[in-house]
């Protein structure tokens, strides 16, 4: 018989109770034993009717409520996990809808104490969406297609803390989010599951829908500059990420970016002032539906925010130089492996490698070397045949081509 799990849902809000009271009706339509399921509920600075709904609240699971006085999201969730009680972690933001399946989904996909489970969040298109709200919906798709591609390498970005799951132990061992970010927490602990050797999958059948009615075009513009901001300290605990982050960029910027650089960190005044009246351009702009000229807008003052963000944080271009002088060399690829005695004898060669890099040959017919970036998970015996399959299917069969002919012409090979 199957072991039971104990479900903890760890949801952090701020003055969303609408929200909230959706989320919690979804859970209690969960296709999961509600005797397993509890809900830790973080409310991080609630001045709305938040926490007098949660107290006449009596849904068919465990419910538990804190308050906090606006500590960011990483102190809630590491706030609701210390109270959790289950053996299985679920992270859900108060904007998701979850599906009756979810949890159901969650504990099936996450069958091991490594593993760390992202689900899907679909956004709703809303009728006559404006340019920004196609575009992050693409985004978010594009994203999700990716992560369920065949062959796909799961890295730290790939961890959306709106809607995953993992192991309460495997959380706890690597001390939750950082409790110091204020963004790009969930990269940051993604980046620390990889390198303890997580594994990353994603489960299109633990979706929710994303009930995002708050973002828009201006609040994306502050995300950015606030990314900005925290990819410096992301860069500074983990210097190895950097050519993983949008920082990289800046790295060894051309005249006109240096000038933009200097500019943006010296005279914010006027590059603000600047930014926010391509803003009112585009609005503009929007309504004649001149579409690729918004899109090209929207890419520069993106760019601008990030850039202005990390401009609060380094403080000058020297500040910024800084950072990338102890990345150095990324490690060579110094393994190889012979395909000729098969893809399964080869998978587990590759398995017990536990490594990020391989060099990949038929006998002596180089097929393929794979490389990975700091952030992204080792390589193990469903990657090897996923890229085989995929990727490297050419290559591949041509190499046995290959030594095919050369057997036959040399029988005593």
């Amino acid at each position: 018989m199957m072991q039971r799990r104990k479900i903890s849902i760890i949801t952090p809000t701020h003055n969303r109770r609408e929200s909230l009271e959706r989320l919690l009706d979804a859970v209690s339509k969960q296709d999961f034993p509600m005797e397993d399921i509890e809900v830790i509920v973080v409310c991080d600075g609630c001045h709305d009717d938040t926490v007098p709904f949660l107290k006449a609240c009596s849904p068919p699971f465990r419910l538990q409520y804190i308050e906090l006085p606006g500590l960011g999201a990483s102190n809630a969730r590491n706030r609701g996990a210390a109270l959790a009680g289950g053996d299985h972690f679920i992270f859900l933001d108060d904007d998701i809808e979850p599906s009756p399946g979810l949890v159901r989904a969650f504990v099936d996909a996450c069958d091991s104490e490594d593993g760390v489970v992202v689900g899907y969040l679909p956004m709703e298109l809303k009728k006559n969406a404006g340019f920004y709200q196609i575009l992050l919906t693409r985004w978010w798709e594009e994203k999700y297609h990716d992560m369920g591609t065949r062959g796909y390498r799961h890295n730290f970005e790939d961890l959306l803390s709106g809607n995953f799951s993992l192991h309460a132990s495997l959380f706890r061992k690597q001390g939750g989010f950082n409790a110091s970010f204020r963004c790009r927490e969930d990269y940051e602990l993604g980046y620390r599951l990889i390198n303890a050797g997580a594994r990353f999958s994603f489960c299109k059948q633990a979706w929710g829908y994303h009930r995002d009615e708050v973002t828009n075009e201006t609040r994306s513009h502050k995300r950015k500059r606030l990314e900005g901001y925290w990819d410096v300290e992301f860069a500074k605990l983990h210097p190895s990420a950097i050519p993983c982050l949008r920082l990289a960029e800046m790295k060894d910027p051309g005249r006109g970016k240096r000038l933009k650089m200097f500019m943006a960190f010296h005279l914010p005044f006027l590059t603000d002032a600047l930014a926010n009246a391509g803003a009112m351009i585009m609005i503009l702009i929007e309504k004649l539906s001149m579409r690729k000229l918004w899109i090209g807008m929207d890419k520069k003052l993106h760019a601008y925010w990030y850039m202005r963000g990390v401009g609060d944080n380094a403080k000058t271009s020297a500040g910024v130089s800084a950072l990338f002088k102890d990345i150095g060399e990324p490690p060579p690829v110094d393994h190889e492996i012979d395909l000729a005695g098969g893809i399964e004898k080869a998978a587990q060669e590759l398995s017990a490698l536990k490594t990020r890099g391989v060099h990949l040959r038929y006998y002596s017919t180089p097929i393929a070397t794979i490389r990975c970036r700091p952030g992204d998970m080792a390589l193990d015996a469903h990657d090897l045949q996923s890229l085989l399959a995929n990727r490297y299917a050419w290559e591949y069969y041509e190499a046995m081509i290959l030594n095919s002919n050369e057997k036959n012409k040399n029988p005593s090979a």
